[in-house]
């Protein structure tokens, strides 16, 4: 077996330990994480993303602004490798979540600059995801819901 398929099945078996929704699975899986590299930029992708995924479930059951924050920017990070790796996110849930994280962050933040800059940042990230994925229902429920 090569060294990517198995980081992947790895990833794989992390994903399972944060969508779990126990805390200690979820913070266990994590901190393998944060020591996690690799030198295929799909595979950092997608260990961007599940860093992201875990900020993002612990946001959702604390609350946590700070957490939205974190997970948007590991989000933003998926997006960045590809940019970087003239590369192509192939994966519609990387294309949902980086939208939604600054969609959630549009209505929890304070200030009107940055609640503008986060809503017009969550519709162009979703109107390029619906012309990419236009038979996506999370991508064209969250179209709907920015354009209420």
């Amino acid at each position: 077996m090569n060294v990517n398929k198995e980081q992947f099945n790895f990833l794989k078996k992390l994903n399972a330990e944060i969508k779990s929704g126990n805390l200690v699975r979820m913070q266990n899986a994590f901190e393998e994480l944060k020591n996690f590299n690799s030198d295929d930029s799909g595979i950092l992708m997608y260990s961007k993303y599940l860093k992201g995924k875990f900020f993002y479930l612990s946001a959702k059951i604390n609350s946590s602004l700070e957490n939205y924050a974190k997970a948007h920017l590991c989000f933003k990070k998926v997006f960045d490798i590809a940019r970087n790796n003239r590369k192509f996110v192939r994966n519609p849930k990387y294309h949902f979540k980086y939208a939604e994280s600054a969609f959630r962050l549009s209505d929890a933040v304070w200030c009107n600059h940055q609640r503008n800059d986060y809503e017009s940042l969550a519709f162009s990230i979703a109107a390029n995801a619906i012309m990419l994925y236009p038979n996506n229902d999370s991508i064209k429920w969250l179209m709907s819901e920015l354009t209420k």
